[in-house]
């Protein structure tokens, strides 16, 4: 009876080592992981570089804007509301979609 359970033990261990992965797997997994390590550095190289160049350009300044200039916008045909002869004219800008 010891024996037989012995053998079932060692029986199970060999089908468990057989199931397992060869050293040409092992090996090739370790060099897709190389591979992939060595893409994701590249990638991050790439993205400093992109960081460190963005720093580098210098933001336009935007121009302060007057509020006291008057635009002048054409209507043409639009519709209006109240006279065409008003001294300001309220214009709406919508999309209706």
């Amino acid at each position: 009876m010891r024996h037989l359970g012995h053998g079932l033990g060692i029986g199970a261990l060999a089908v468990l080592l057989a199931c397992g992965p060869s050293a040409d797997d092992v090996d090739q997994l370790k060099n897709q992981q190389k591979d992939i390590l060595g893409k994701l550095g590249d990638l991050d190289k790439k993205l400093d570089q992109a960081a460190a160049a963005r720093q580098q350009a210098a933001p336009a300044q935007r121009e302060m804007e007057d509020p006291n200039k008057v635009y002048d916008l054409p209507v043409g045909t639009s519709p209006v509301k109240g006279p065409a002869t008003a001294k300001v004219r309220i214009v709406e800008f919508a999309d209706f979609q």
